[in-house]
């Protein structure tokens, strides 16, 4: 079994299921934004593995279950520009990943782990016949 919390959100699960019922056609390009309302502490830092490892893990796990096709090619460009803390412990706080799969469907990744307007989770799909989107769940619009 996956241990993936993200496959069992009901707004992410339902996403996947027009997916799979081909609602928008052929799936092209996913686009997912994912940020923290702020950094973690020093201690998690130094033995969480990285922002890789336990931040955007979770988005690669979002992008090859949406995509339906495991990536043949990975780049990604990073930073530390939220916590010098972060830098000073050889880690980063922001990233860029792009996944590319053997059909050319494409995934860009994007990580902060500063989100001054509060926990940040959006998904975008872009197929050949329309978008489907995930927006954030929030508690008022006011």
């Amino acid at each position: 079994m996956v241990g993936f919390n993200r496959r069992f959100d009901p707004s992410m699960a339902h996403l996947q299921a027009c997916l799979r019922d081909g609602e928008i056609g052929e799936t092209e390009l996913v686009t997912i934004s994912s940020r923290d309302p702020g950094a973690p502490p020093a201690e998690y830092v130094k033995v969480s593995g990285g922002l890789f490892r336990d931040m955007t893990i979770h988005d690669f796990d979002m992008a090859r279950w949406l995509l339906n096709e495991e990536p043949v090619s990975v780049y990604a460009s990073a930073a530390a520009l939220v916590d010098p803390e972060i830098k000073a412990l050889g880690d980063v706080d922001t990233a860029v990943v792009t996944l590319t799969c053997a059909s050319g469907k494409m995934a860009v990744i994007t990580n902060s782990r500063r989100a001054s307007y509060g926990y940040d989770q959006r998904i975008e799909v872009h197929g050949s016949e329309g978008m489907l989107q995930v927006t954030n769940q929030l508690e008022s619009r006011w």
